[in-house]
């Protein structure tokens, strides 16, 4: 019994190792899976595009991988597969940051096309105000300038009246005329005295009466 207990520890490191060395490839086994995973989604995540030598990099750390668990060095295996899994990781980050502000760029390129298409809006607006406000304005002028012209051709009209008026004279009055005759006698002589008064209008001068006396002495 007693041997027994001296076999044991033994006993149970041989038994331990073949599931340690099984152990260990199985971990190999898993590690080059998960780097090919990795790399199957950096590639499908376009990040060879972005960081192509870090992806390429991981491609060739899982083929020493691959090779090196072939050639049962399965602790190089693991290291090799991990470092795979790692680089093509971080081609996956930084793919992602790229891709993030790319977008970010994009929308803020974007929104500065949205605001300056705006601001043109506003600035055609305003144009087009200034524009119909011109126009108004231009009516307006146009109607001022049609009241004026026919205020100038009014007062043409009434000037010519004025004027027509002003150069026909008025028509004479009728000249009144009066005579008176008287007869005398002197010294045996007799001798007729005719008088006459003429009474017209001069234009323009308000009237103005004439008298005229004519002596008529008949021979003897």
């Amino acid at each position: 019994m007693k041997h027994s207990f001296l076999f044991a520890p033994a006993l149970a490191l041989v038994l331990a190792s073949p599931a340690m060395a099984e152990s260990k490839g199985d971990r190999a086994q898993k590690a080059i899976a998960a780097a090919d995973a990795k790399i199957q989604a950096a590639l499908t995540a376009n990040a060879d595009a972005d960081m192509p030598v870090r992806l390429a990099k991981a491609k060739e750390d899982l083929a020493n991988a691959r090779e090196a668990v072939s050639a049962g060095h399965k602790d190089d295996a693991i290291a090799l597969a991990n470092h795979a899994n790692a680089e093509a990781d971080a081609a996956i980050a930084v793919s992602t940051k790229r891709k993030d502000e790319r977008v970010s760029d994009a929308q803020a390129t974007a929104g500065a096309a949205v605001d300056a298409a705006n601001q043109q809006t506003v600035a055609a607006q305003q144009q087009a105000a200034d524009a119909n406000a011109r126009a108004a304005g231009a009516e307006q002028a146009a109607a001022d300038s049609a009241r004026s012209a026919q205020a100038a051709q009014n007062a043409a009209a009434n000037a010519q009246v004025t004027a027509a008026a002003a150069a026909t004279p008025p028509a004479p009055a009728p000249t009144e005329v009066s005579t008176s005759v008287s007869t005398s006698s002197s010294g045996g002589a007799r001798h007729t005295v005719v008088k006459k008064k003429v009474t017209h209008a001069v234009s323009g001068s308000g009237g103005t009466t004439t008298t005229a006396t004519t002596t008529v002495k008949p021979a003897y």
